[in-house]
């Protein structure tokens, strides 16, 4: 965790939508680079949701051989 705080077992539970970023979405979406607390919509094919951002982590690549870093964005199952 780089801000904020990880995705929690409750947050899974009908309460307000919440989600974790990683770095390459917060210099996507945050010219200012601050994203917590901020809600963003993610388009689905049921709904189009707005989840609240509760923390920020590194990225990751999606392999040792792949070096392209995009932006991720975590949310509860």
């Amino acid at each position: 965790m780089l801000a904020g705080r990880g995705l929690l077992a409750r947050d899974g539970s009908g309460g307000e939508r919440v989600a974790v970023v990683n770095e390459s979405f917060v210099r996507r979406f945050a010219s200012d680079g601050e994203v917590l607390g901020r809600r963003y919509r993610l388009p689905r094919a049921d709904t189009a949701a707005w989840y609240t951002v509760v923390g920020v982590v590194a990225d990751a690549n999606a392999s040792e051989e792949e070096h392209v870093r995009n932006d991720r964005i975590y949310v509860p199952m």
